[in-house]
């Protein structure tokens, strides 16, 4: 019977040799783009998708892989003569300052999507100056917006948030068929003049005539925190998904070559409210989901992204499972199938197992195979290193700095790994540092991180851990079982036992 691991003199790499990528796509993209282009792996043909037209909306937690989806489209658009894209940076967009533009309208729901189109016309005609085809005789209409637009000094910075305070100070006069701008003044609220501008904008831009596409990616809100009472960043963010929802009815009505990608944490959206959300994920969203239907860990397609990340600048890789790695880990009495115990690390994110993988590799001989000990180091290490500072810049931007401290410091010290929220507000309690925490909006915090889960009796089954990533759209069971993730476990140091 043929050995289930090759030998040292196979002619394939030392496992410790192999190289997953970096710990984001923008690294990749600015460091070593074949991880992008050789090594990128599309489970749902997102990328193909986006191409056509079929979807505008990617959907998916922190850590998914709705980066790399821009991020390989960029490097595409570099390589092709008919491809343009620009990517709009929403990490630190002022939210709260677009609520504050007066254009005219009496309502939000009319005025913020008309900003946000207003915006992402703008980024259109950025990239459409771009194209040699567009200064052909047939788009001279759009052209004369551009020269107006050019005039008020609302082009050629494209940059979303230098375009919204410049907008601040913008007037606009209605000249029909056009608008016209200026860059001083107030908007005359009620003339209805912006929302003339906008019209223009987007019926010019949905007849242009050019043989190219031009994509526009729209990526930072991974990081966006937003309560559950901070009402104004909720509808600047409905006014974003009905503003890209919009156009791109247009676009594909009017065979525009435009794409718009919104990429969007899948929480979020599933929280916002547009009344169309149903239909947009029915007919134009893609959710990224790593998690098989199954729960069998063979059925997961990380590893074989895993394979195809680790072939770019090492070849041939076989099977990561089959030639590299042990076939179980055993722990004191516990053993777990070596597929069962990698992804009990993870929330079955590309990020978490690539890494997970990368920390494996550090602690592996640099000749032959891991064996047990370096696969359970790697986890550690993993565990204690990443996991946890994924925990702590999961938190800080809805906790801010002080308050992530003293939750970091609060986790570490528990006495076990899972507990009723009552127990752990009783044992928390008796410590003055730990009373300021909100407990409840601490574990839906965590929650929507994949850090907590619950302990779930199943009939004629052992129980079951219910995590976030087994389905996007649960919530904690706040009166129920609440159990830490195994990284967490393990990265704290903390007993496995309740409190």
């Amino acid at each position: 019977m043929a050995s289930r691991r090759s030998s040292g003199g196979s002619g394939k790499p030392s496992f410790s040799s192999l190289q997953f990528g970096f710990i984001s796509s923008e690294q990749e993209y600015a460091d070593d783009p074949s991880f992008l282009i050789d090594g990128f792996y599309d489970q749902h043909h997102a990328v193909d998708q986006v191409e056509r037209g079929d979807k505008w909306l990617i959907l998916g937690p922190k850590g998914a892989g709705k980066s790399a989806i821009s991020e390989r489209i960029r490097l595409l658009a570099a390589e092709r003569d008919d491809w343009y894209a620009r990517k709009l940076e929403l990490e630190d967009f002022p939210f709260v300052d677009l609520d504050q533009i007066n254009v005219g309208g009496a309502t939000r729901g009319s005025r913020l999507p008309a900003v946000w189109t207003y915006l992402l016309c703008v980024q259109i005609l950025a990239s459409l100056e771009e194209d040699e085809g567009f200064n052909q005789a047939s788009n001279d209409d759009i052209h004369k917006l551009v020269k107006i637009l050019r005039r008020a000094q609302l082009i050629p910075d494209p940059e979303p948030k230098g375009l919204l305070f410049r907008l601040k100070s913008a007037s606009v006069k209605a000249k029909p068929p056009w608008a016209e701008f200026g860059v001083e003044g107030d908007f005359a609220a009620g003339d209805g003049a912006f929302y003339q501008a906008v019209d223009s904008l987007k019926s010019a831009i949905a007849k242009v005539d050019v043989d190219a596409l031009h994509f526009i990616l729209i990526d930072g809100l991974d990081t966006l925190s937003v309560g559950e009472d901070e009402e104004t960043k909720w509808q600047v963010l409905t006014a974003l998904v009905k503003a890209c929802d919009k156009l791109s009815r247009l676009f594909r009505e009017n065979n525009t070559p435009v794409r718009l990608a919104l990429l969007c944490r899948d929480d979020l959206f599933y929280r916002i409210g547009y009344a169309d959300s149903n239909k947009i994920l029915g007919g134009s969203a893609e959710t990224i989901n790593w998690f098989p239907e199954s729960r069998r860990p063979e059925d997961t397609e990380l590893f074989d992204l895993a394979e195809r990340k680790a072939a770019v600048h090492s070849r041939p890789i076989g099977d990561i499972v089959q030639d590299y790695l042990p076939a179980e880990i055993r722990i004191g009495g516990n053993r777990w199938e070596i597929r069962d115990y990698l992804l009990q690390h993870t929330r079955f994110l590309p990020r978490d197992f690539l890494q997970l993988l990368t920390y494996i590799a550090k602690h592996s001989p640099t000749n032959g195979l891991p064996g047990m000990n370096a696969v359970i180091d790697g986890a550690k290490d993993y565990a204690q290193s990443y996991f946890i500072e994924e925990i702590r810049s999961g938190i800080i931007p809805v906790f801010g700095r002080r308050v992530s401290n003293i939750i970091m410091d609060a986790l570490s010290v528990l006495p076990g790994s899972s507990f009723k929220l009552s127990a752990l507000k009783k044992f928390l309690y008796e410590d003055l540092r730990y009373r300021e925490l909100d407990l409840i909006e601490l574990m839906n915090s965590l929650h929507r991180l994949g850090v907590v889960g619950n302990l779930v009796s199943v009939r004629g089954r052992q129980s079951v851990h219910n995590f976030i990533y087994h389905n996007p759209r649960s919530k904690i069971e706040l009166n129920g079982t609440i159990t830490l993730h195994n990284a967490a476990i393990q990265g704290f140091g903390l007993e496995r036992k309740s409190l």
